[in-house]
C-alpha cells in the first residue's frame, strides 16, 4: 500500500511516496515528492482522509496526485475556496468550485442542491480535479488552457490568479529518490 509521508518542520513541508519494498514491490520507479528542504519530523499517512485541511496538506496532496501546474492549481484552490473557508469548501469539501459532472469520471460523492459536486473528504476534491485535468490537457500555457475549457465565468480569472502569492518556502518541483 502506498503511503503519503508528510514532513513538517518549522512551517516547512515535504511529501514523499516511500521506496517500494518487499516481494510485492514490482519494478516501478521509486519517486519522492519534495516540496522543500530541511524537514525533520515525519508523519506517515496511509489514508488520505486522515489529513486535516491546511494549506500545507493541500500542497502535499496536489503533489501526491501529480497534478500538472501545481502552482496555478494551488492558487485556484485558494481563490475558489476563499482561502479554504468558503461554505462550499467547509460543507461539501469542494475546493475548486467544481460542478457535479454528468459524463466524466469523478471522485464526487454526489451533487448538492446548487449543482456543485460534494466530496466525502477534501482530498477527493483534489483527486477529482486531477480527473478533470486529465481529460483534454494539451496546452503548454495552463492559463490559456483554463480559459479555453471555460473553467471560470470571470473573464479576469487569470489576472486574479496571478495576484495570489505562493508560500515562500515551497518548492513545487518533483524530485525522484535515488
Amino acid at each position: 500500500m502506498k503511503k503519503l509521508v508528510i514532513v513538517i518542520a518549522c512551517g516547512i513541508i515535504a511529501a514523499a511516496l516511500p521506496k517500494n519494498t518487499g516481494a510485492s514491490a514490482g519494478t516501478g520507479e521509486d519517486k519522492a515528492i519534495d516540496l522543500t528542504i530541511g524537514a525533520e519530523n515525519l508523519l506517515e499517512i496511509t489514508d488520505l482522509t486522515e489529513l486535516e485541511l491546511t494549506k500545507e496538506n493541500l500542497l502535499a496532496v496536489i503533489k501526491y496526485f501529480k497534478i500538472a501546474h501545481p502552482e496555478i492549481v494551488y492558487k485556484q484552490a485558494m481563490l475558489e475556496s476563499g482561502n479554504l473557508n468558503s461554505w462550499l469548501c467547509r460543507q461539501h469539501n469542494n475546493l475548486f468550485g467544481m460542478y457535479q459532472p454528468s459524463w466524466r469520471e469523478t471522485a464526487s460523492s454526489g451533487r448538492q442542491k446548487h449543482g456543485y459536486a460534494s466530496f466525502s473528504h477534501w482530498t477527493k476534491s483534489v483527486e477529482d480535479y486531477k480527473l478533470w485535468q486529465n481529460l483534454k490537457q494539451s496546452e503548454t500555457n495552463y492559463m490559456n488552457y483554463l480559459e479555453k475549457r471555460g473553467y471560470s465565468e470571470n473573464e479576469k480569472y487569470s489576472k486574479i490568479l496571478s495576484k495570489i502569492k505562493l508560500p515562500a518556502t515551497v518548492d513545487f518541483r518533483i524530485k525522484k529518490q535515488h
